[in-house]
C-alpha cells in the first residue's frame, strides 16, 4: 500500500521537474538574442607630436534578436603588441539601451596614455584584439584578428 507521505513525495517532485523546465525554457526563450558586425571604422591612431594618447576606435552595430532589451554598459579592449597585453576600457561608460528586435551602432573610443606603456611605440598593426560588452544579461565577446594604424593624416 502506497503512504500518503509517498505520494506527496511524487506530487513534489513532479511539480518541481515542471517548474525547473518552465524557468529554463523561458530563460532560453526569452534572452536577449544579440549579434554584432564590424563597421568599416576599426583603426588606431597614434599619438601627434603634442598628444600623449594613443586612440583605438571601433564601430560595431548591435543586432537584439531576442524578445527582451538589453543594455549595454561597458566595454573594455585587450590586445596584444609584441610580448605585452594590454586592457583599456572605454571612458566615457555611456549606456548603450536595445528594445528588442532592433539595431543601433556603437562607436567605441579606447584611449592609452603613451607614458603608461613603458617605451613602447606602437606601430601599423595591433594582434590578438578582443572586446567585450557587459550587458544586462550578460557578456558579449567580439574577436578581431587584427587593428591597423591609421596612416592618414
Amino acid at each position: 500500500m502506497v503512504s500518503i507521505a509517498e505520494i506527496i513525495g511524487v506530487v513534489g517532485g513532479t511539480a518541481g521537474l515542471i517548474s525547473l523546465v518552465i524557468l529554463i525554457y523561458k530563460t532560453v526563450k526569452e534572452r536577449p538574442r544579440l549579434s554584432f558586425e564590424i563597421m568599416d571604422r576599426v583603426t588606431f591612431y597614434p599619438p601627434h607630436e603634442n598628444q600623449n594618447f594613443y586612440n583605438f576606435s571601433i564601430s560595431i552595430k548591435f543586432h537584439n534578436k531576442g524578445r527582451i532589451g538589453t543594455t549595454i554598459h561597458s566595454s573594455k579592449l585587450f590586445f596584444k603588441y609584441g610580448k605585452e597585453e594590454f586592457e583599456i576600457e572605454d571612458p566615457r561608460e555611456s549606456s548603450l539601451t536595445l528594445e528588442p528586435d532592433s539595431s543601433t551602432t556603437k562607436n567605441c573610443s579606447f584611449y592609452i596614455r603613451k607614458d603608461e606603456i613603458k617605451n613602447i611605440n606602437i606601430k601599423d598593426v595591433v594582434t590578438n584584439c578582443l572586446l567585450t560588452f557587459r550587458h544586462t544579461h550578460g557578456i558579449l565577446k567580439v574577436e578581431m584578428p587584427e587593428i591597423r594604424e591609421n596612416k592618414k593624416s
